[in-house]
């Protein structure tokens, strides 16, 4: 069963991305960084999903500067890149945390599965909770 993961992972992720692809700002919000006219990669926030955003091992205002070995600073490829993160279940990125870098693997299969949990839940957790 565990073989058969990478390939429906990758499947689910691109069926999100390309028929729901608000799902993904509700895990990150991404920002272009530009130093001396040029793009340095992509600043990222949490989107309503501040619980998904965690699980990624991100933090907010990380410089998302590479992914799976891609240099972010072109942003006429940010999409191309971004459509290879639907092809397996792991994305290795490089951010700047603190000024320091540092090498992260992303659980994509874990996004994946809380995106899609937002979209078979519409409207849960999108409220302020007045209890406890």
């Amino acid at each position: 069963l565990p073989d058969a993961l990478p390939i429906s992972v990758a499947d689910r992720m691109r069926k999100l991305i390309t028929e729901q692809p608000t799902l993904m700002a509700d895990v990150m919000r991404p920002q272009p960084v530009f130093a001396n006219g040029k793009q340095t990669g992509y600043r990222v926030y949490p989107g309503r999903n501040r619980a998904a955003f965690g699980k990624l091992g991100l933090k907010p205002g990380d410089l998302v500067t590479a992914i799976n070995g891609t240099s972010l600073d072109d942003p006429e490829h940010g999409q191309e890149i971004f459509r290879t993160l639907g092809s397996s279940p792991e994305a290795h990125i490089t951010v700047t945390r603190n000024g320091q870098q540092q090498d992260l693997t992303l659980n994509l299969a874990q996004v994946t599965q809380e995106a899609e949990s937002l979209a078979t839940s519409p409207g849960e957790g999108n409220e302020p909770r007045t209890e406890q």
